[in-house]
């Protein structure tokens, strides 16, 4: 298998508590530099907090974010974004006072670096700032309000936090929900339904001329099952935490462990 392209998920993949990511951000570049081959991350993140994390000389890009949400360049330049539909702030109207809800986020597409938080619990809230950093924000208890601010602006995720790990949460209808788990936390990603990881790996391929059966994908969570359906050329699954999903698992070439990712990169070389 020639590989042209490299897409690796960041959170439990690139960045973990294991292991120092500039390793592994390194590997990315010995791919770019030494090999021609290509490299971007594809995350749930915003890019306003991609970008501050990663090593953007590691990569080529275009970064798929918020779930395939956003499309941008290296610098966080957007290049295309899919709008949340109104049917998905419907749904927010219905979940919102459920128990197990911490918070509900979204980022406007207008102000990029400012986070429009419904504070359901405080210390979720608490945690979501400092776990990201989040230093520009909009926080209120005021449901009718924020509602307002929903339908004022134009975003490419919401994102619902609970206060504790949980499973499932009832699937709204024509929109897309994606679970993701981050330090035992359960985020809940609600996008438009043509949204994907998978989806943006393909509108990048085909922008880039690149065959899917040249591409090897990384990932580690539930949000990674769109890439690991497509059919590329090498799938690789990092169980994180003893927390890979099924779907993964089944549809992996490889499973390895976070301590092998950036050893697992460079060989990616050897089979060009």
């Amino acid at each position: 298998m020639t590989s042209e392209l490299v897409v690796s998920d960041i959170d439990g993949v690139l960045l973990t508590d294991t292991v120092d990511p500039q390793d592994n951000f390194d590997a990315l570049r010995f791919l770019k530099d030494e090999c021609n081959i290509q490299t971007t991350v594809a995350s749930g993140r915003p890019t306003s907090l991609i970008v501050p994390i990663v090593d953007i000389e590691a990569l080529t890009g275009p970064i798929i974010a918020e779930n395939g949400g956003t499309i941008t360049d290296i610098y966080g330049n957007v290049l295309s974004s899919t709008p949340v539909p109104d049917k998905a702030k419907e749904y927010i109207k219905e979940i919102h006072d459920k128990p197990d809800v911490g918070t509900i986020v979204f980022l406007p597409t207008e102000y990029p670096d400012t986070y429009y938080i419904y504070e359901a619990d405080t210390d979720v809230v608490e945690k979501l700032i400092t776990d990201f950093k989040i230093t520009s924000l909009i926080r209120t208890k005021d449901f009718s309000y924020f509602m307002s601010l929903m339908y004022k602006y134009t975003y490419s995720k919401i994102v619902v936090i609970m206060k504790k790990e949980i499973k499932h949460m009832p699937n709204p209808e024509n929109v897309n929900l994606c679970q993701s788990i981050y330090r035992n936390t359960t985020y809940f990603d609600i996008t438009a339904d043509s949204v994907s990881k998978g989806a943006a790996i393909r509108q990048i391929a085909d922008k880039l001329n690149i065959a899917l059966c040249k591409i090897v994908v990384l990932g580690n969570d539930y949000n990674d099952i769109s890439m690991f359906e497509l059919p590329v050329g090498c799938k690789i699954a990092v169980n994180y935490q003893d927390r890979l999903p099924q779907e993964l698992r089944q549809n992996a070439t490889l499973v390895i462990s976070p301590e092998q990712v950036a050893g697992t990169l460079r060989q990616i070389a050897t089979l060009n």
